[in-house]
């Protein structure tokens, strides 16, 4: 069997607001945030949306504080925690 991934009007959503955020002028940094109810095809939406554009992924997990969130972004981006 061949796994296809649906693209229901929520990813379809998810995939225009993205567009918007990349058309946001290149001296404005950009960040989005998605959360929700597990379960709903948060993570597999946006890892198909990452996979397909030059994006950083970085999973925020329950009781990081900001300074964790940071680290991970900076170590994501290949550059040197502060």
């Amino acid at each position: 069997m061949k796994k296809t991934f649906v693209k229901t009007r929520n990813v379809k959503r998810f995939m225009a607001f993205m567009e918007n955020l990349k058309n946001i002028p290149p001296n404005i940094p950009k960040l989005a945030l998605v959360c929700g109810e597990h379960g709903l095809g948060k993570s597999q939406t946006i890892m198909l949306w990452v996979n397909k554009n030059d994006a950083v992924y970085v999973r925020a997990n329950q009781g990081m504080t900001s300074r964790w969130l940071l680290s991970e972004i900076c170590e994501e981006l290949g550059e040197r925690p502060f």
